[in-house]
């Protein structure tokens, strides 16, 4: 028997949140438009359905592209616009593959470059009494579009593309998977410096971030600290204050005063109940330290 061939399946997971009313409230819309529509559009096609969830797999990205490269045939669905698709999609047309495109009727058109190609519109309601519409439809696109396999993607027809994405000469090994490793961790290093700046990363904190115990840095918070920061540094400097400002935590200043000033010393005082009002006013704290 002879092998099929494959159709691998690229598209939205989720539904976006400024979206969820046009789709009904249904947060899991697609996912019902893959396996109620999609999966058996492919299957009467004769295809060998790819989805584009691998379960069990540890690397989930690294099946992505070995799918998106060595498919028959793709299967792409530019409903809501979704960037991450069509990345994918122009990683399947730089190896001048064959794609089978398709939205649905609530996006209102594809991008320019791809409303020249032919594509599949489906209803997004898919109520069970058009199922058998909308399959057969999709099923008639899916084999126009295998009738015409040979001829590689479409775009490159339209637009006269004629050189090809070429494999690395060298199989990835060791040195590259490292390579991602280390990218990780400095985007784990980014994400925990920001939350606590001042502070090395561990490994302890790590393993936090991991296990999602350590939460994301609000972007407003970091801005707000860095506003505080800039008026403390600029009441130092205008009322000519001998200290040295210093961020020791995400909302912790210390001001550092120079050799021999002492609290006691005419307006000192004052400056410092003044800082540390404008901390407080922030939700955020201060040390005066003085060489006593």
């Amino acid at each position: 028997m002879a092998k099929k061939k494959t159709c691998f399946i690229i598209m939205p997971i989720t539904t976006p949140p400024d979206l969820v009313e046009t789709y009904s409230g249904g947060r899991e819309h697609f996912k019902y438009v893959l396996e109620e529509l999609f999966v058996p559009a492919v299957e009467a096609a004769d295809l060998e359905a790819i989805r584009p969830i691998s379960e069990g797999s540890e690397i989930i990205h690294g099946d992505i592209i070995k799918h998106i490269e060595t498919a028959d045939m793709l299967l792409c669905d530019m409903s809501s616009l979704n960037a991450n698709v069509f990345f994918e999609l122009g990683m399947r047309t730089a190896a001048n593959k064959p794609v089978a495109l398709v939205k649905d009727r609530d996006t209102p058109k594809a991008p320019f470059d791809l409303n020249i190609i032919n594509h599949y519109t489906y209803s997004s309601t898919l109520h069970s009494w058009e199922m058998k519409q909308q399959i057969g439809g999709l099923k008639n696109h899916l084999q126009s579009c295998l009738s015409k396999i040979d001829e590689g993607n479409a775009l490159w027809k339209y637009f006269s593309v004629t050189v090809k994405a070429e494999p690395l000469e060298e199989k990835p090994g060791a040195e590259a998977q490292f390579a991602l490793i280390n990218k990780q961790l400095e985007y784990l290093r980014s994400l925990v410096e920001g939350q606590r700046e001042g502070n090395p990363l561990s490994f302890a904190d790590i393993d936090r971030m991991i296990d999602g115990n350590l939460p994301r840095p609000s972007r407003s918070r970091q801005s707000l600290r860095k506003k505080v920061e800039h008026r403390i540094r600029n009441m130092v400097n205008n009322q000519g204050v001998p200290a040295a400002v210093h961020v020791v935590g995400p909302d912790h200043f210390e001001l550092e005063f120079f050799q021999g000033v002492q609290r006691e010393i005419p307006g000192i005082e004052d400056f410092c109940r003044a800082v540390d009002s404008l901390a407080r006013e922030n939700k955020m704290s201060v040390d005066f330290v003085f060489d006593e």
